[in-house]
């Protein structure tokens, strides 16, 4: 263990810029999860000497990450008061784009994580790769066409989007519910077209990393964050960590089996999560209604099977449209039996759901706790705190832009 006092860029001579990176990139975090603190405190709390901590926050408040916000109290021991620190929003900003299926959702997120701007476009997901990018790439350009005062301070764009990669090589290889979407080189075009560093991530890893982000000071170290759109998707987050796995398809909830004799899935499985209680599952449920039965029974809500959309599921959800209804908490069993599952396997402190359906109603969530509770060993006394996201539909975009500015808190991989 370090010794007090001793830096560690001075315990490991060989490797000296490494452990600079690393003391100041803790200083960065500490200031950021604890803001505002002072230089002593800083010190103390890192076990470093106060002058390597001095020399820390005066290269970051050059570089204008961090400013003096405040004085603080004088110390017991008299002397001067200490000057408290904070991060500066407007030190360093980052795009994150939310690649989905329904919308493609573009934020301008300062270096605090408030959102700056906000773009939102229908996601032409049936069309071709080449029409969506320059979707992405459309959005983009109306976030930057209204910040160029801040253009040199934008240090790059994360997108988020379901599916495998190639992270290596920035590909995309394949996108849930973009028909015409294979080995898409999303980084290439992004970066030859802005000239910023770009990055590219599972969607549902994003939403954890957001999730992760905003909720340090709560002290949940396991976490699970499970995604509602058309897919559906787990972000896993054991002891404070992001799981990847091997070929990156941990999470990929929607595609566990939870009824055999159930209908088929588009990834050529029988009764997969996805295929019985995603927003596909019940717009597909809608539309065959329609066709056996008409539309009466909606309130000229929906007249017609062409209407079906979850604007118009949202919508009947607010009228409380008892068939709509129904339907909604039939998803939301098959969610809270797979919950229970879940906790079985991970044990986490906190699950967060996300979805815009949450927003709309909350059935479908009070469906997944009753469930949930419903199907738990006798042996659970315990429940984990189960919750919507506070981040609402912006999660992935956020999570995305996170990327970005998480690699000012952290050491890159040498």
């Amino acid at each position: 263990m370090q010794e007090a006092g001793e830096d560690l860029s001075k315990m490991m001579p060989g490797n000296a810029g490494l452990m600079r990176d690393i003391n100041r990139t803790n200083v960065m975090e500490l200031i950021r999860t604890q803001s505002p603190v002072s230089q002593a405190d800083m010190a103390k709390i890192m076990n470093l000497q106060p002058s390597t901590v001095l020399r820390i926050i005066k290269e970051l408040e050059a570089e204008g990450f961090i400013y003096q916000s405040g004085i603080g109290p004088v110390s017991p021991k008299g002397g001067r008061k200490a000057g408290l620190w904070t991060l500066n929003a407007e030190g360093a900003f980052a795009i994150g784009v939310d690649l989905g299926a329904e919308e493609i959702i573009t934020l301008l997120v300062d270096l605090t994580g408030n959102i700056v701007d906000r773009v939102c476009v229908p996601s032409p997901s049936g069309e071709s790769s080449e029409t969506v990018m320059d979707t992405v790439i459309g959005s983009i350009e109306q976030v930057l066409d209204k910040h160029r005062d801040i253009a040199g301070r934008i240090i790059g764009i994360g997108i988020g989007l379901p599916g495998r990669f190639d992270r290596d090589n920035g590909i995309s290889r394949y996108a849930m519910n973009f028909p015409n979407w294979r080995d898409v080189p999303v980084v290439r075009i992004i970066e030859e077209r802005f000239g910023l560093p770009t990055e590219l991530e599972g969607d549902m890893k994003l939403m954890a990393l957001g999730e992760k982000w905003f909720s340090e000071g709560g002290g949940a170290k396991n976490i699970l964050c499970i995604g509602y759109r058309r897919g559906i998707g787990l972000g896993i987050v054991i002891n404070g960590q992001i799981v990847q796995g091997r070929n990156d398809i941990s999470g990929d909830l929607g595609h566990i089996v939870v009824n055999p004799d159930g209908k088929q899935c588009h990834c050529g499985r029988r009764g997969c999560l996805e295929a019985v209680a995603s927003e596909s599952a019940i717009l597909e449920w809608l539309t065959e209604y329609i066709k056996r039965n008409g539309v009466a029974v909606f309130d000229g809500i929906i007249n017609s099977a062409d209407e079906v959309s979850m604007h118009n599921v949202y919508l009947a959800l607010k009228e409380n449209n008892r068939l709509v209804v129904d339907r909604v908490k039939e998803s939301g069993k098959f969610l809270g039996r797979v919950l229970s599952d879940l906790v079985r396997i991970f044990d986490p402190e906190t699950i967060i759901f996300g979805g815009k359906i949450l927003e709309a109603t909350p059935v479908m969530l009070q469906t997944i706790k009753e469930t949930y509770e419903s199907e738990q060993p006798n042996y659970s006394n315990e429940f984990p705190e189960i919750l919507s996201s506070k981040l609402a539909d912006n999660s992935i975009a956020l999570g995305s832009a996170i990327l970005i500015l998480s690699q000012l808190f952290q050491v890159a991989e040498r």
